[in-house]
């Protein structure tokens, strides 16, 4: 499990020094203060490795998660070094990451890691990855761009990051995209069976439930009930059309509608409740914007669902959200004992000035055991005060 992520470089994030992370961390801020970012970082990661054969060599912006442009695109401007990712885990070894990336000079879609360090060793020896190897590995790229600091015939020099069990941890985790789609009445049948891979934006989720087992597919309509307060949904298969089919219902009668005649927020849960069903044990579930469409009650209880499924399953949760109900979700699951201090933490995203000069700023807000903030800072949680002052 990641335990801290330090970014510099990416977009809009300079350094964000070492941020703490817990089994369920909540993003938030208000718009425009660099959480996306915050959140892309692991998606670049994971689909990068997931496109290289597990190798960390490039940085793809341009993958499974998400479409970000070129290189250029993800680093800051007037970026000062390397853009950088640093994680560390909970691990007993190999729990330290530092990866830097600059301008490939091979493709301007690529960035090329001019150094991946584990436990604090460099590992890149020789040569770096660029685009055309099986795995980004080729031998074209000038180790000279490496730091002279580091030690370029280091032994522990890797052609392959294959056996290291986090990044192969990386690759599968379980992304719901802010600019995801509500299910549809119908989707194209995709034969073959495939990963559980719902896509970017949620638009394979009627394949993704036609391929899950009946125990998965109720698992969903009891959380919809629970959450929804009334809930019922049916898939079917035609082979002769070629399309998988959804029904749903607001109430748990059994009676069967297309989506479009229920509510919104039925069909737009269901990728954000379906990829916390899906996500394996131990396995990381990152979702932006769970609160889209849904009503206070429904926001609450939604993240009390995921404190659980967190509890049950191991999972780590990251939630980048704008929404009270959610971050109030988690404090009651602190109060409730649901969650320990150390497995919660929200990270507050704000914009300061420093000589003259804006900077991304990012803090680990002091949560208790009692479901309290410790001096909460100026945006978070107060556009309701500042509201009701005005009323009375």
């Amino acid at each position: 499990m990641i335990t801290s992520i330090r970014i510099k470089n990416l977009k809009a994030l300079k350094d964000t020094k070492e941020c703490q992370v817990g089994r369920v961390t909540l993003l938030t801020g208000i718009n425009g203060r660099g959480k996306s970012s915050f959140i892309q970082s692991l998606l670049l990661l994971s689909q990068s490795l997931r496109k290289n054969g597990g190798s960390p060599k490039l940085l793809d912006p341009m993958g499974d998660w998400c479409k970000l442009g070129y290189f250029e695109d993800v680093l800051s401007t007037n970026a000062d070094g390397p853009l950088a990712i640093e994680l560390s885990t909970n691990s007993e070894t190999e729990n330290a990451f530092s990866f830097q990336y600059e301008k490939s000079k091979e493709s301007k879609l690529y960035g090329e890691a001019v150094s991946i360090k584990v436990d604090g060793e460099e590992t890149i020896s020789v040569n770096v990855g660029a685009p055309g190897g099986a795995s980004g590995d080729s031998s074209t790229y000038n180790a000279t761009l490496i730091n002279e600091s580091q030690n370029i015939s280091n032994p522990k020099g890797r052609s392959t990051y294959e056996d290291i069990a986090f990044l192969k941890h990386l690759q599968n985790l379980y992304f719901v995209s802010a600019d995801r789609f509500s299910a549809k009445d119908s989707e194209v049948l995709i034969k073959t069976e495939r990963e559980l891979y719902l896509g970017e934006h949620g638009q394979f989720v009627l394949n993704v439930l036609s391929h899950c087992t009946q125990e998965q597919r109720d698992e969903l309509e009891n959380a919809m009930n629970e959450i929804l307060d009334g809930a019922t949904l049916k898939i079917e298969v035609d082979e002769k059309d070629n399309r998988v089919y959804l029904y749903l219902d607001s109430e748990s009668d059994g009676k069967n509608y297309k989506p479009i005649n229920v509510g919104y927020g039925y069909s737009y849960i269901i990728s954000t409740l379906l990829s916390a069903i899906l996500v394996p044990n131990n396995g990381i579930l990152i979702i932006e914007n769970p609160e889209a469409h849904l009503h206070p009650q429904a926001q609450s209880r939604l993240m009390e669902y995921l404190v659980q499924v967190s509890n049950e399953k191991n999972v780590q949760c990251f939630v980048e959200t704008h929404s009270d109900h959610i971050i109030n979700g988690l404090l009651v699951s602190l109060k409730e004992q649901k969650l320990n201090v150390e497995d919660a933490k929200i990270l507050f995203f704000d914009r300061k000035n420093q000589d003259e000069q804006s900077y991304i700023d990012v803090s680990n807000l002091e949560l208790t055991q009692y479901g309290r903030v410790r001096r909460p800072p100026k945006g978070f949680c107060d556009q309701y005060g500042i509201d009701l002052r005005k009323l009375i």
